[in-house]
């Protein structure tokens, strides 16, 4: 069994386990749940087969790369992009819907083709608005407004040993100028217009 302690808000862990940096948020225990939830996180994920991020690192030279979208009223689904051999694929993490049974063929999972724009355009874009590094929407100053059943996205990052993950509620609702937020728009607009004739529903 893996140990690990927390520290400054930061979960170190022994025995391969990567080191985790969470967000002492609310959010972080409810959208993670178990993984008996389908709409958790720790529960999709569990559905697919996917490796819980949060136990083990990865490879070296593997990066690893998750945005659930959901956490209201919708069912979740989420993007999976990994990068191994110098190579990136992609994944739709469906909505474990189930009128769909068609999809449990495939674990409710549908590797994409890639993008228009290949595969270095989209993650350079990715990149240049901090996927890999912005802050948790509840570090950024100001008042937030709150909204009830909208969707919000939480982003995991996996590599070099370590974890970290942050969360941005309801983005295309809220008011605020923050370069954060807006920066995190563009990433949910490339996602979606590089994968848009992909995705089934």
């Amino acid at each position: 069994m893996t140990s690990v302690f927390v520290l400054a808000g930061v979960v170190v862990g022994l025995q391969g386990a990567p080191v985790l940096e969470i967000p002492q948020s609310g959010w972080a225990d409810i959208f993670f749940g178990s993984e008996t939830d389908p709409q958790s996180i720790h529960g999709r994920a569990a559905i697919s087969g996917l490796q819980n991020l949060q136990k083990k690192s990865q490879p070296k030279g593997v990066i690893e790369i998750r945005i659930w979208e959901g956490f209201g009223l919708t069912y979740l689904e989420g993007y999976r992009f990994r990068q191994e051999g110098g190579r990136w694929r992609g994944w739709w993490i469906q909505p474990a819907l189930a009128n769909r049974l068609d999809w449990k063929t495939n674990k409710y999972l549908l590797e994409f083709k890639a993008p228009k724009q290949g595969w270095e355009t989209f993650w350079k874009t990715l990149s240049e608005n901090q996927i890999t590094s912005l802050p948790d929407f509840s570090s950024l100053p100001g008042e937030k407004p709150l909204v009830l059943d909208g969707i919000s996205y939480v982003v995991e990052h996996s590599a070099g040993g370590k974890y970290r993950t942050y969360m941005y509620d309801n983005p295309h609702l809220q008011k605020g100028d923050w370069a954060e937020l807006k920066s995190f728009r563009t990433i949910v607009r490339t996602v979606h217009n590089a994968f848009r004739d992909q995705v089934n529903r």
